[in-house]
């Protein structure tokens, strides 16, 4: 990057700071007492929120959208970022896996922003031709596809999904070189254990086993998969007491 071309991506960003959501605006945001108060903390922060009461995740979705507009501005290279939209990569793999199942069209349920163009999903999905996807999202699909058309098993045709979207977020990063980059998907796997762990006491059994793919390297931040795996059979008081266990010793 050229130090004219540095120095501007640099006042972009610090001229968008105002809109930003740190550590302290967070704080109120946990402590606002309704939906209301919350979106007023945001449009202090310079967000659009009308019309959120109805729709907050609209109002989300056009934030992100403006967001990763202004990464794609000032990055050097968009491509470094794809770690990031990982996520929503396989959320639209999704989204047309049950769209093709229950004959729906995937429009309403397309995220943004994304790597993988939504027309290359749909098109592999209804044609069922997996290996048109990128290398990391073939084998997921298709077996996720056999999960949601053999087994109508949704939870873990999820439950896989999400399991692979980390394993890729987590294999873009590591191309990128980035420390940060490398850290994030980690941090990201809290929520899929809970995700899973929840599924799994909902359907009254582990999903842990029934998914092929294992996040790797994950062991310093990484949960207990056995403590987690008998949230399966527990009643609603025991599942809580071992998430907060699991929680405390984080």
């Amino acid at each position: 990057m050229k130090d004219t071309e540095y120095t501007f991506a640099v006042a972009r960003i610090r001229a968008n700071e105002t809109h930003f959501i740190g550590k302290n605006e967070m704080e109120q945001l946990l402590l606002a007492p309704d939906l209301r108060a919350a979106l007023q903390l945001l449009a202090d922060q310079g967000w659009e929120t009308q019309g959120a009461l109805e729709d907050p995740n609209e109002m989300l979705r056009e934030q992100a959208a403006r967001m990763w507009s202004l990464l794609t501005e000032v990055a050097p290279d968009v491509g470094e970022l794809s770690f990031l939209t990982a996520k929503n990569d396989f959320h639209n793999l999704k989204a047309a896996l049950k769209s093709l199942v229950s004959d729906q069209s995937p429009e309403p349920y397309w995220m943004h922003p994304n790597s993988v163009p939504v027309k290359l999903i749909w098109e592999a999905v209804s044609n069922r031709s997996f290996s048109r996807l990128p290398t990391r999202m073939q084998q997921p699909g298709r077996l996720a596809y056999e999960l949601l058309v053999r087994a109508s098993d949704g939870q873990r045709a999820d439950a896989l999904l999400d399991r692979a979207a980390l394993e890729t977020a987590k294999g873009r990063a590591e191309e990128t070189g980035s420390k940060f980059a490398i850290r994030l998907p980690h941090v990201r796997n809290f929520r899929f254990e809970d995700c899973t762990a929840c599924r799994s006491h909902r359907a009254g059994r582990t999903l842990f086993a029934g998914c092929p793919l294992r996040m790797r390297n994950t062991a310093q931040i990484c949960f207990d998969r056995g403590r987690w795996a008998r949230c399966a059979g527990a009643d609603a008081v025991s599942f809580r007491n071992r998430l907060c266990g699991v929680r405390a010793r984080v």
